[in-house]
């Protein structure tokens, strides 16, 4: 088992996102990602920036570890996909990355289009 631990410079529910039942953190972080396996921790504590220095913001244990393609297609993590017209909880959905399936090109989705 390894501890891993970052500051959490701002706290929106996006990343790490805890809605829905289940904490996710498919965005931030990309060598925590990397490098947590099962039964690894993850604890986020607070920033001095927003008052929150010397206090433990969240802690999760890692159960799985999906890629990004996984996760977007897996039905348990519909939920996580951002609706912009819902709720703040629906529109800070992590799910937001594949890879298009005939290109093959990364795909970053819940987005507001330009």
């Amino acid at each position: 088992m390894k501890l891993y631990s970052y500051v959490v410079a701002r706290d929106y529910g996006f990343a790490p996102n805890p809605f829905h039942g289940i904490c996710t953190l498919a965005t931030c972080k990309p060598i925590i990602r990397a490098k947590a396996r099962p039964d690894s921790w993850i604890v986020g504590t607070g920033s001095k920036e927003i008052s929150l220095e010397g206090h433990i913001v969240f802690a999760m244990r890692v159960t799985e570890i999906l890629t990004f393609d996984e996760y977007w297609s897996d039905v348990r993590f519909k939920c996580k996909s951002p609706n912009l017209r819902g709720s703040l909880k629906q529109a800070y959905g992590d799910n937001i990355y594949h890879r298009d399936s005939k290109s093959k090109d990364w795909i970053q989705d819940g987005l507001p289009q330009e």
